[in-house]
């Protein structure tokens, strides 16, 4: 059980703190994150000079790569999801920095007993990722989710946004992982 889980239901036991404001903070802690994922979404977008049915393939392998399994996928309708734990896409290392530099930023918006955890477990990353067909360019757009489902059996509405930071150290090791892929196809 995480820090957060434990002291919710301590707080929830003795009438300190209801569901309802934990949700409240929760969803504080959601809407910045919103926010600051969509002011960057720059980085959550990518054009390559290569058609769209190589590109396709080259993103399925980039999950792949990144063992982030496959749960449905439309060439058709042009996109594919993922899930897997977290922090995959990210490294343990990747992780703890992730965890340093956005726990302080976390506590001032949500309150003092909000943090993300030393280890994710049991937390899922989620991955859309949308391909578009532009003549011979193609463009691809990930959307990262989170979903933590021990949260959710507790009442809890917990944020679907990533963390700014993970997001963007997640965009940049799937494109870093994709150019090495295209490259390959080359």
């Amino acid at each position: 059980m995480t820090k957060l889980s434990v002291l919710a239901l301590m707080l929830a036991l003795t009438g300190c703190m209801t569901i309802e404001g934990m949700n409240t903070d929760l969803a504080r802690i959601d809407q910045v994150w919103d926010a600051e994922n969509m002011a960057a979404i720059g980085q959550r977008s990518h054009v390559v000079n290569v058609d769209y049915k190589s590109t396709f393939k080259a993103v399925e392998q980039t999950l792949a790569d990144l063992h982030m399994p496959i749960l449905k996928s439309s060439i058709e309708k042009g996109f594919i999801t993922s899930k897997n734990e977290a922090p995959t896409p990210l490294t343990m290392k990747q992780w703890k920095q992730v965890v340093e530099l956005e726990n302080p930023r976390i506590s001032d918006v949500g309150g003092w007993m909000y943090s993300l955890p030393d280890n994710p477990e049991g937390q899922f990353v989620n991955t859309k990722v949308a391909i578009e067909a532009s003549g011979n360019q193609t463009k691809i757009t990930l959307n990262y989710f989170i979903n933590i489902p021990q949260y959710d059996d507790m009442g809890l509405i917990t944020p679907k946004n990533v963390a700014p930071i993970a997001e963007k150290l997640a965009c940049e090791v799937f494109w870093k992982q994709l150019d090495k892929n295209i490259s390959n196809a080359k």
